[in-house]
């Protein structure tokens, strides 16, 4: 199948956002706030999890077939928003917008890998198994993809450091 014809079989595609509200009216404030609200040593988080149904036809040979796959994708981001209140100066204004994009782009960067795994699992369908054994197959896929798409999560956290090299760094 395409790419169109798999991202279309997968349901709940769309993360939500979630935020956490920072109210400083300087850096020195803001670092501060930031390191007390932060989500696991981090300013923004981004989580998600895929889960799949499936369905299998036996053929004449005794042998099975993958029919369909439909994984479903669910996906959080929890970034800080800033409130800046009156007397904001316009520079802090513009390298919050800087750093709150880069920071967006990175952790829409970990949900392109929960949503790689949701379409390699879609990928599935057609796949021919012996019939005592689709439950396990389909299972030990799962987990082989899924672990792949933790180390490539890790590896985009150690290739982008977090995602300072992205920009995601207050100056």
């Amino acid at each position: 199948s395409n790419q169109a014809d798999v991202e279309g079989r997968i349901t709940g595609r769309v993360p939500t956002i979630q935020y956490y509200e920072l109210y400083s009216k300087d850096w020195q404030g803001m670092r501060a706030e930031l390191n007390r609200k932060q989500i696991k040593r981090f300013h923004g988080l981004a989580t998600w999890k895929v889960s799949y149904n499936y369905r299998w036809n036996r053929a004449v040979d005794g042998q099975c077939t993958i029919s369909s796959v439909t994984p479903s994708f669910e996906g959080e981001i929890r970034i800080p928003r800033w409130v800046p209140g009156d007397g904001a100066a316009a520079a802090q204004r513009r390298e919050w917008e800087r750093y709150f994009a880069a920071l967006k782009v990175h952790e829409e960067g970990h949900i392109a890998n929960g949503r790689r795994l949701a379409s390699a699992l879609a990928q599935l369908s057609g796949l021919r198994v012996d019939c005592g054994a689709v439950d396990s197959t389909v299972r030990q896929r799962y987990d082989v993809l899924l672990q792949q798409s933790i180390a490539a999560d890790a590896e985009y956290d150690k290739s982008t450091d977090h995602g300072a090299t992205q920009g995601a760094v207050l100056r």
